[in-house]
């Protein structure tokens, strides 16, 4: 019929042109854009189309996919997940790129699977044998992910000296050695260095052991979470991962929230600690106006009886207007306190009551 000799026509056209120009296949209609021979013929002009939302759809097509590869292996990180561990898929972009590494044919391939495995793990299966024995190539393997782990020859994955030095240069390795060096106090501190979250995947003793659990929280105060529940407890890690992230304080055990001083302190820094304080802080004086005055918005936390001390938010908000949201319904109702606000915040004349706002 002439519709069906126009649409040959239309697709040996597109054929022709996007042969000669790959990225035309991005201006193609339906159903042209979803012809595979035209894919193909349009990723085999200009691979990197791979990447292109408009070849979402190709990504797990493996003949697409090899086309891509084939020409530029670092394509593979555009293909679907079941194709980046796909053997012929991952060999065929590790083929690709040992090209452009020198060194003999096994380096090469070592160095090209390394590249490739940021995007693939699996590509480690390919990697010449020798790679086993190799302690540079295991550490710089570690060094990009850890996931590498179980790929190592039984040498490595049990040597505890290999372990320290890969450790020290990334430290989320913890999660993936064995038990043993889980609870190896050397090891989970060289790991903590690194990387503070690594105290996550260290034993149970080493979570007990105050001055790796103080060198990690001095690095990043959230991982105190992960602190045994002693060590959050006590005072001095408390205070030492809220200096470094106030936020750890919610992590912090009953006694360091009921401690005054070690609250004043972080108040002071971050008056939204005052959330995690116990309620008996909450209900200091003391305590509310150092957190008020750091930041208004710290007042919410405040018991209500000390909301409604007009003496104490007046002196908050004289510093922090933000606060006059937060204050009892009574103060917002104080022509005063209400003057007090809206002098430095107009808008916060919202909060006012019903009564002033008019």
């Amino acid at each position: 019929s002439q519709q069906d000799l126009t649409e040959m026509a239309l697709r040996a056209v597109a054929f022709a042109a996007v042969r000669q120009e790959g990225l035309l296949f991005l201006d193609l209609d339906e159903p042209l854009i979803n012809d595979e021979e035209l894919a193909l013929i349009g990723i085999q002009s200009h691979p990197s189309l791979l990447r292109h939302a408009m070849y979402s759809h190709y990504a797990c097509n493996q003949r697409i996919v090899l086309a891509a590869v084939s020409q530029d292996g670092g394509l593979l990180q555009f293909a679907s997940l079941e194709l980046q561990i796909d053997p012929k898929v991952v060999f065929t972009a590790i083929s690709t790129m040992k090209e452009k590494y020198e060194g003999t044919d096994s380096e090469r391939t070592t160095k090209a699977a390394l590249s490739v495995f940021q995007i693939s793990a699996s590509s480690l299966r390919f990697i010449d044998g020798r790679f086993q024995g190799s302690k540079q190539t295991a550490l710089f393997a570690l060094k990009i992910n850890p996931l590498v782990f179980p790929y190592l020859h039984e040498s490595f994955r049990k040597n505890m000296a290999f372990l320290l030095e890969a450790l020290k240069q990334n430290g989320k390795l913890l999660e993936f050695v064995d038990e043993e060096f889980q609870n190896d106090d050397h090891g989970v501190r060289v790991s903590v260095e690194q990387d503070p979250y690594a105290l996550r995947f260290a034993g149970k003793e080493p979570r007990k052991d105050k001055s790796i659990v103080l060198s990690a929280v001095q690095r990043e105060g959230l991982v105190l979470d992960f602190a045994d529940p002693e060590l959050q407890n006590d005072i001095k890690i408390a205070l030492a991962a809220g200096l470094r992230n106030p936020y750890a304080f919610e992590f912090a055990g009953d006694v360091p929230k009921r401690d005054k001083p070690t609250v004043l302190v972080l108040v002071k820094k971050d008056g939204c600690v005052l959330k995690y304080a116990h309620k008996s802080l909450q209900d200091d004086e003391e305590v509310v106006l150092a957190a008020g005055l750091q930041n208004g918005c710290a007042v919410q936390w405040a018991n209500k009886r000390l909301q409604k001390n007009q003496k104490l938010m007046l002196a908050i908000i004289q510093k922090n207007a933000y606060a006059f949201q937060f204050v009892d319904k009574d103060l917002q109702d104080n022509e005063k306190v209400v003057l007090t606000a809206i002098r430095q915040e107009i808008h916060l004349l919202q909060w006012a009551s019903p009564r002033l706002q008019e």
